[in-house]
């Protein structure tokens, strides 16, 4: 738990001052303060500084005001509240609780073994100021606490009585004895200063202030033995490999010994290097005895590095790794197809035997909108970036309201996340996540602080560099200009600038968050000059070409590998390895189609830029840079090695992922940490599910939406309102369309489908393509998600078994609950424990639980028991009796079989007899156009 307190860390008090002494809080409490700073919530700790010395010449160190998470306050220092001047800067907090130690605030006290501490009194200043014409009873509760035992000192306050000077801050002066409190030695006493209120407020309405806290005490020397006036260290928590700054000061000490080094002077100072939480010892000795002070220096966790390397254009067969199985289970065999044998990626080989692939990774199949979603954590149906970007950031084609200027200040990416875990956040290469002159054309406005080659552009002007460098006016690289004229290969180059950019890190002994964002594969294509590998089996000269661009990537990948290692941190840097999209490789011919010739063993249908496997599966590999099962980090997060994971998961379980492994916040992202997938975790650590939304016009499947549950994948077609439903089992390349067959699934993975959209849909809203296409004016008319009852035999469909078909519950075909529809997911909307449809034939309402079938009687008359239950004209009934509640109900006995309903009333009434002293009866209500048989 965490408490709102203000607290002096260490007051070293000298203790060869004798008399009294007023260690001044006060004229200190917002002296040095920043008007204004405040917390709310759960946001985080604020320090503050505090001046360098008391009344007794001590060092005063920084004051810490942290938030409680189990209240709802404010706190911070001001010099007005609500535009109402205070007369000068005060520390003001909200409402807190009862109990003494609740600290809203506090401040302690060390005192030394050889000095004795007699405290006297504190005095402060409590105001408090309302806005609000309503009483209040405000008070303060002050409490010392030593050796972990609190006891309450006193209590005072005010009432503030509203009234017309309501808006007037009030204030008094307090004086508390604590004279009891004396002989203090070798111990530390902590004030804790608790404020309540019996009212709820906030810095709008209410608050506490304080200000001018003095203790008075009187601090001797024990007579004769050793004093030790000051033991401190610069740093009391530091990560591994960090030097610390021990210093001392000691009298009447004839020698002096601290633990790790020995013998040292009375006074002076020492650099250590610890390498795990120690405590250091203090030893000064004189003719008369020892005396001791102790100070611990704790080990932080370091943080580790992370890089995600994202390819551009790159498919599941672009690399020698195979990434097809012949079944995706532990069973399943890798299917090495002839473009795996092409491809020469031995780097990338390395990285999946130490870490972990999957085998069933989901990006979306075009550029931008993964980026987006790696980045923030969100599907594009959230962040509304549903297309490529083109350069100039206008709105081309698509829905209405999709952003077609990119990402802007409204969003929060993972370089923001990871700032206040201390991340340095380096962005090389491709960026593409705002247009020209917007706010996000360059990646700078997202967070990153070091920025190579990104800008508006989602393609370079050349691989090569000539004179004018990888450049145009249109296609500009921050921070490459070095290169003009060089002609250097573009993909090494940004190798080069990324190793220095992470060996300023390591200089600057921050973590950093490396993305690695290559240009390449994209077109255009341009051999690579340093390629060595034998591609002469490829399809074409231009699958050859791209051939030599995938080896400069995995070329790329360990040159980067190398340089960790000789910068020392590969062993606490994980590597993220993916694509953004399905491949471009020139072995592609139509879109959506299988490659012919020796590749025409592609594992699946389609490419980048089509709603078919291919043009969104994506190889993901993670592992350590260089695995080393003893390292902290890798036993906090052990990646089972030459791993294979064939549960979905997609891109947007990036952003959640590199959050747990850094410690940085959680988010309330779409996203799931995959870290259990690397510790080797049984069992499935996220749903198995999926959703690809593409709203844009320039997609040549059209617009669509496709849905995976499991084996099976659904796409919805708007133009056509129609659907393609593939096993992706038994039918991987999506060659036959069982929708027909399958109208009971298409059903419900529809209907899974909208209520995926609906829960996903962002600050933008409901993005639906439009019906008027590319050059129509705009806006057009939202051509939004529609299914299609009445084909295939789909208006039969009753998913919950309620006997509703679908159909007649969705009643606009939107796949949702709607106002005034029943769920058609669910036999019983309204929990009343009664079906949907037996309401809607008793003419109850299937929306109201108290609208419900039950029974009821009048109680037991001479001729027996009367029993009354909802009823409509036609229908026909059982009444069931059984002497045993407990029995299951079709154990019970038909007492009465075939009772017509009351045509003239909307209840039946029916008298039954009693024939034993205990008796239970339930009313059956018979299916349609049926009567029971007579028992």
């Amino acid at each position: 738990m965490k408490n709102m307190f203000l607290k002096n860390s260490l007051i070293a008090i000298p203790f060869t001052f004798f008399g009294m002494a007023v260690i001044s809080v006060a004229g200190t409490m917002g002296y040095d303060f920043e008007t204004d700073s405040s917390i709310t919530g759960a946001a985080g700790d604020i320090v503050y500084s505090a001046p360098d010395t008391n009344t007794l010449g001590s060092s005063v160190g920084p004051f810490e005001m942290t938030d409680n998470e189990n209240a709802d306050h404010y706190g911070r220092i001001v010099s007005s509240i609500n535009g109402t001047a205070l007369g000068s800067t005060k520390a003001a907090v909200t409402s807190r609780g009862t109990a003494p130690g609740g600290n809203a605030m506090s401040f302690t006290l060390d005192i030394p073994e050889g000095s004795l501490a007699d405290l006297s009194a504190i005095s402060f200043d409590y105001g408090f100021y309302s806005s609000l014409s309503s009483s209040a009873t405000n008070e303060w509760v002050l409490s010392v606490e030593i050796d972990e035992i609190i006891t309450e000192v006193e209590r005072g306050g005010f009432t503030h009585d509203g009234g017309t000077d309501y808006q007037e801050p009030v204030s008094a002066a307090a004086d508390v004895d604590i004279s009891s409190f004396t002989g203090l030695t070798n111990t530390s006493v902590t004030f804790h200063l608790q404020l309540n209120s019996s009212a709820t407020h906030n810095f709008t309405s209410r608050a506490h202030t304080i200000d001018n806290i003095q203790v008075t005490a009187e601090v001797t020397a024990d007579p004769g033995f050793p004093i030790i006036g000051s033991f401190s260290v610069d740093d009391r928590a530091v990560p591994p490999n960090t030097t610390v700054a021990l210093s001392w000061d000691i009298d009447r000490a004839d020698s002096v010994v601290l633990s790790s080094i020995g013998t040292v002077a009375t006074t002076g100072s020492a650099n250590v290097l610890p390498t795990e939480t120690t405590t250091y010892v203090l030893t000064a000795t004189n003719e008369l005895g020892s005396v001791q002070s102790e100070l611990e220096v704790t080990m932080l966790p370091d943080k580790p590095n992370v890089l995600v390397m994202l390819v551009d254009d790159w498919g599941v067969t672009d690399l020698s790794v195979p990434f097809a199985y012949d079944t995706y289970d532990d069973s399943g065999t890798p299917l090495i197809t002839n473009l795996n044998i092409l491809h020469k990626t031995p780097h990338l080989e390395a990285l999946a035997a130490n870490g972990m692939k999957f085998t069933q990774n989901y990006a979306t199949p075009k550029c931008s909108p993964s980026r987006a979603t790696i980045l923030t954590g969100f599907h594009p149906t959230y962040h509304g970036i549903t297309t490529h970007l083109n350069l100039a950031g206008t709105i081309s084609d698509g829905p209405n309201n999709w952003r077609y200027e990119g990402l802007d200040e409204t969003d929060v990416a993972l370089p923001h996340m990871l700032a206040s875990e201390g991340y340095r956040s380096i962005h090389c290469g491709k960026w593409h996540l705002g247009g020209a002159g917007d706010f996000a054309q360059y990646p700078t406005a997202m967070g990153f602080d070091v920025n190579i080659a990104g800008s508006q552009s989602g393609q370079p002007a050349r691989y090569v560099a000539t004179n004018s460098g990888f450049t145009t006016n249109a296609r500009p690289m921050p921070n490459m200009a070095h290169y003009a004229g060089t002609g250097m290969y573009l993909t090494k180059a940004l190798t080069i600038e990324l190793n220095q950019a992470m060996s300023d890190a390591v200089d600057a002994s921050l973590p950093f968050f490396g993305y690695m964002s290559y240009y390449g594969v994209h077109r255009p294509y341009t051999r690579n000059p340093d390629a060595v590998g034998d591609y002469s089996n490829a399809h074409s000269t231009n699958h050859e070409i791209f051939a030599t661009m995938i080896e400069a990537i995995d070329v790329s990948l360990g040159d980067v590998v190398e340089q960790l290692e000789e910068l020392g941190i590969a062993e606490e840097t994980l590597i993220i390895h993916l694509g953004d999209n399905g491949s471009e490789s020139p072995v592609h011919g139509n879109q959506a189609s299988i490659p012919l010739g020796i590749f025409s063993d592609f594992p699946m249908r389609g490419q980048k830029n089509d709603g078919y496997q291919g043009g969104s599966r994506v190889p993901l590999i993670i592992s350590w840079a260089k695995p080393d099962s003893d390292h902290p980090f890798q036993l906090d997060l052990p990646i089972v090695a030459d791993g294979v994971e064939h549960d979905i998961v997609g891109i947007v379980d990036v952003a959640p992922t590199v959050l747990s492994i850094t410690g940085a916040a959680s988010q309330d992202l779409h996203g799931y940490d995959l870290s259990p997938y690397l510790r080797g975790e049984a069992g499935t650590h996220r749903p198995q599910k999926y959703h690809l939304h593409y709203p844009n016009a320039n997609f040549p499947t059209g617009n669509l939406t496709w849905y995976r549950e499991g084996d099976w994948k659904l796409m919805y077609n708007y133009g056509a309102n129609s659907f393609l439903l593939y096993d992706l089992v038994n039918d991987p390349t999506e060659s036959v369309d069982v929708a027909a067959d399958e109208p009971d699934r298409v059903v419900q993975m529809a209907r899974a489908m909208a209520q995926e959209l609906e829960s996903k849909w962002g600050p933008l809203g409901e993005i639906w393509p439009i019906i008027s296409g590319s050059g129509s004016p705009r806006p057009g008319v939202d051509d939004p998600f529609y299914l299609s009852y009445e084909d295939d035999d789909r208006d039969t469909v009753d998913t919950d078994g309620d006997g509703l078909a679908d159909a007649g519950e969705d009643i606009d075909s939107d796949g949702l609950v709607s106002v005034g529809e029943t769920d058609a997911g669910d036999w019983d909307t309204d929990d009343d424990r009664t079906d949907d449809y037996t309401e809607i034939r008793l003419n109850l309402d299937p929306l109201d639980s108290a609208s419900r079938f039950s029974v009821k009687t009048d109680g037991v008359n001479e001729g027996g028991l009367t029993l009354e239950w909802p009823s409509a004209p036609g229908l026909f009934f059982n009444i069931l009796a059984s002497d045993d509640l407990s029995s299951p109900v079709e154990d019970w006995v038909v007492l009465m079989p075939n009772v017509e309903a009351d045509p003239s009333e909307s209840e039946t009434r029916q008298m039954v007899p009693i024939d034993s002293d205990r008796e239970f009866y339930t009313i059956q209500l018979l299916p349609e156009g049926s009567q029971s048989e007579e028992p």
